[in-house]
C-alpha cells in the first residue's frame, strides 16, 4: 500500500473511532453513575434498618476515586451520630474491600424543628350541611 491509500483509509475510520470514543466514554459515565446510586441505597437502607429514618445521604466519588458521603443529621444527638459514622464506614470498608475505605464523611446541622400539634387541614362541615350528590 502506498502513503496515499493509507491516509484515505485512516481519515474513512476517523469518525468511526470518534463515535466509538464517545460511546464508551457514556457508559463509563453511566456506570459511575449506576455505582454512586447503588452504593448510596445500600447506606440508606443499613442506616433506616439500624435508626429508622433519620438520615438520607448523599453519595459521591471524586475523580480520584474517593467517595464522599454527606448528609443532615442533629449534632447534638451524639449516640445518633456515633452509629451514622460507624455503619457508614462498615458499609464502605465491605464494599471496597478495603480497611479503612477511602471515604469523606460531611456531617451537615440539621436545624431542629418544632414540633406542630394536630393541625386542622380543613373546616369541618355540620352533617346538615353536607351537598348532596346527584
Amino acid at each position: 500500500m502506498n502513503l496515499e491509500t493509507e491516509t484515505t483509509i485512516m481519515i474513512a475510520l476517523l469518525p468511526f473511532l470518534a463515535v466509538w470514543a464517545l460511546l464508551d466514554l457514556s457508559r463509563r459515565i453511566q456506570r459511575r453513575r449506576e455505582e454512586r446510586v447503588a452504593r448510596q441505597i445500600v447506606l440508606t437502607e443499613a442506616i433506616h434498618r439500624e435508626l429508622g429514618a433519620v438520615a438520607a445521604p448523599d453519595v459521591m466519588r471524586s475523580l480520584s476515586g474517593e467517595w464522599t458521603v454527606s448528609m443532615r443529621l442533629p449534632l447534638e444527638r451524639e449516640a445518633t451520630v456515633g452509629v451514622i459514622t460507624r455503619l457508614t464506614q462498615d458499609v464502605f470498608r465491605r464494599l471496597d474491600r478495603q480497611d479503612p475505605p477511602r471515604l469523606r464523611l460531611v456531617l451537615i446541622p440539621q436545624v431542629a424543628r418544632p414540633r406542630q400539634r394536630g393541625r386542622v387541614v380543613g373546616t369541618a362541615r355540620p352533617a346538615d350541611r353536607l351537598s348532596r350528590a346527584a
